[in-house]
């Protein structure tokens, strides 16, 4: 009941609910205490502090040597059944991995360890609270309308809709976005959807018989 209800409001969150859902189900008397006053900051410290109680749920336990899942299987959600798409599973699984490593990195910070290490630690905590939003945001659409988002299609329609100019402007412009990030994790996911673009905008092009930017080689993703 928790879960559902917490998920419910990270689909459309509102503060004067969110602040309720915490009061609750959290625990933390400093979030409370901040909580008293809406500010953007606070906002935010809201909707992670109730994703990570909502991860917190989204796990298996093992029962008599048996991994059972939290919660009966009608109970699920359709992007948590074995009939979910591929892209949806692949989406799913990550999460939980990523909420795994959140439990690592929270559990060395309570150890004594150097400063540094506490540094890197916490940045990444907070770089997986931005690796997991649009997670929610794909399989929350999936569990509403059952399918896939269609926004592929749309962008290359888009795309096909621009003049040879643009599309030039667009893919050095993709290409350059790539060069400058491609040592950044954070943004990998970002560089990998300005390559896919990139490979659109291409293919529009050479239909066009247009395409003259062989020299500007993209960086791996893999």
């Amino acid at each position: 009941m928790k879960r559902l209800e917490i998920e419910r409001w990270l689909e459309s969150p509102d503060w004067q609910t969110g602040v309720e859902l915490y009061h609750k189900y959290g625990d933390n008397l400093v979030v409370k205490s901040l909580l008293k006053v809406k500010t953007d900051f606070a906002f935010k410290r809201l909707k992670e502090e109730l994703s990570k109680i909502c991860l917190q749920e989204d796990k298996t336990t093992v029962v008599q040597g048996k991994v059972t899942s939290v919660e009966d299987l009608r109970h699920k959600k359709p992007s948590e059944l074995p009939d979910a798409p591929p892209k949806i599973k692949a989406a799913v699984a990550k999460r939980r991995n990523l909420y795994n490593e959140y439990i690592s990195l929270h559990a060395l910070l309570k150890e004594f360890v150097p400063l540094e290490e506490r540094r890197k630690a916490s940045i990444r905590i907070l770089d997986i609270f931005d690796e997991i939003a649009p997670l929610w945001d794909l399989t929350n659409y999936y569990d509403v309308n059952l399918k896939l988002p269609e926004e592929k299609a749309s962008e290359v329609k888009e795309l096909a809709s621009l003049t040879t100019e643009e599309l030039h402007r667009q893919y050095e412009t993709c290409y350059k976005y790539c060069r400058k990030n491609v040592s950044n994790n954070k943004l990998r996911q970002k560089c990998i959807e300005r390559v896919e673009t990139a490979k659109e905008i291409r293919n529009i092009l050479e239909i066009r018989n247009a395409f003259f930017l062989e020299r500007l080689a993209f960086p791996t993703f893999d």
